[in-house]
């Protein structure tokens, strides 16, 4: 099967996969692909690094848990749902619960 054989829905679809990948334009779009790369990077680096110079001190800066029990509940609903729909963010979800509960523990024993 060739892109001749490809209904409109398809030719567009193969096009904007070829664009996204750099593979149309030549140079120039890979350079803007390489713009907008290295932007979201340093979007990624800048929260990081803003977040760590805006945290109270001797604390990651994590709000307290919900006073209401229920307002906890539905948090804890929307993030299983999340979690179920989005795999990826049902395992990072997973892992800053088991790197949490490591911090804790092990804030605990040096208290103790």
């Amino acid at each position: 099967m060739s892109f001749a054989d490809y209904g409109p829905l398809g030719k567009w679809l193969e096009w904007g996969i070829n664009v996204h990948m750099g593979q149309e334009f030549g140079l120039a779009n890979q350079l803007v692909l390489l713009a907008a790369c290295m932007g979201i990077v340093m979007l990624a680096v800048s929260a990081a690094v803003m977040w760590w110079k805006r945290r109270p001190a001797g604390s990651l800066g994590v709000p307290p848990m919900p006073s209401d029990r229920r307002v906890f509940r539905g948090l804890l609903a929307i993030l299983l749902v999340g979690g179920v729909l989005f795999p990826l963010v049902g395992a990072s979800l997973v892992t800053m619960l088991a790197l949490d509960w490591l911090y804790l523990k092990a804030r605990k024993t040096r208290s103790a």
